[in-house]
């Protein structure tokens, strides 16, 4: 009699357990929204990790400026806040700011550290400048035919095709770098 009074007892016990239970409850009902946790649950500090910035960046073709959207910020200050260049005048900006410091410093080395840029990265879109300089005209050619999804490397070389097969551009832009116009930059072997 007694296991059959204990047995009753325990069923009873598990029966009230789970009907009182809330995640029974919450389960049970139909087109449950749970953005509103998701909701709190973000809004919640985390200490361990960092906050991520998205940061939306826009390039004008026609004033050659840049605008970041940072959040709910705007920076019109027309600089690139990206490393990578992804635009012939891109190329040309980044070239400006290591010749100048080029000209403070008076080290290749030390112009690329200060600006932040790679010897190899600045030598490989080098002929894009040098044929700003030495024949715009041709240059204003192939940068209108660039499409923005040619990379940067490919107008590069068809810029250093343009150099090397004309010899009097070749000679203008030893000229220009002995003047000090352009950088002196050598090929390595």
């Amino acid at each position: 009699m007694w296991s059959l009074l204990s047995m009753l007892t325990i069923l009873c016990i598990q029966m009230l357990l789970v009907m009182c239970n809330p995640l029974q409850q919450v389960l049970a009902v139909d087109g449950v929204n749970f953005s509103v946790h998701v909701e709190n649950q973000t809004q919640v500090r985390d200490t361990m990790s960092r906050r991520h910035h998205r940061v939306y960046q826009l390039y004008s073709r026609t004033s050659g400026k840049h605008v970041q959207v940072l959040g709910r910020r705007i920076l019109a200050r027309g600089e690139d806040g990206d490393k990578f260049a992804r635009h012939p005048k891109e190329v040309i900006k980044r070239y400006q700011k290591v010749f100048k410091a080029y000209k403070k410093e008076r080290k290749l080395s030390a112009a690329y550290r200060k600006v932040g840029v790679d010897r190899n990265t600045v030598a490989t879109n080098a002929p894009i400048c040098e044929l700003a300089v030495v024949a715009l005209e041709k240059y204003k050619e192939l940068l209108f035919a660039h499409t923005p999804q040619q990379r940067l490397q490919d107008f590069a070389k068809k810029c250093l095709e343009v150099l090397m097969n004309d010899p009097n551009l070749l000679r203008d832009g030893e000229h220009q770098k002995k003047k000090g116009k352009l950088m002196p930059l050598s090929k390595k072997a």
